[in-house]
């Protein structure tokens, strides 16, 4: 997880969610940015790129621009751009992808589509105005 938070703080223009490896979560997260996820997360998952790590558990229905996954998934991922499956990644479900990288060792067991070029686009989730 080092790493990871190295990466988010190299570019403080960016803006990263990131659940621990320790963390439980329950809910909803719809944000513009990225979701690096460690810990376990049951829910739903709306965002611009989404990386799971290693030791993650994940159940949930999400729609990405980019998803990245090292850990275990379970349910049901929108990718409108690429789904990269880690060597260590294991994801069971529904998924559909604009591109589509399995790394030896990765794991896709249930149903696969390609979508169609007019099914990808850009997610814009506006996000919240500050308050003063």
């Amino acid at each position: 997880m080092a790493k990871r938070m190295e990466r988010a703080s190299a570019n403080v223009n960016e803006r990263v969610s990131i659940l621990g490896e320790n963390c439980r979560l329950n809910g909803n997260i719809e944000t513009a940015s990225k979701v690096i996820l460690c810990g376990n997360f049951e829910g739903t998952i709306s965002c611009n790129i989404l990386e799971t790590e290693v030791d993650s558990k994940v159940s949930a229905k999400v729609i990405a621009g980019d998803v990245i996954v090292s850990g275990s998934f379970e349910g049901e991922i929108v990718c409108h751009n690429v789904l990269t499956v880690a060597r260590t990644g294991r994801v069971f479900g529904k998924v559909s992808y604009g591109t589509l990288t399995v790394e030896p060792g990765g794991i896709i067991e249930g149903n696969t589509s390609k979508l169609e070029s007019r099914d990808k686009k850009v997610l814009s989730i506006p996000e919240s105005p500050s308050s003063s």
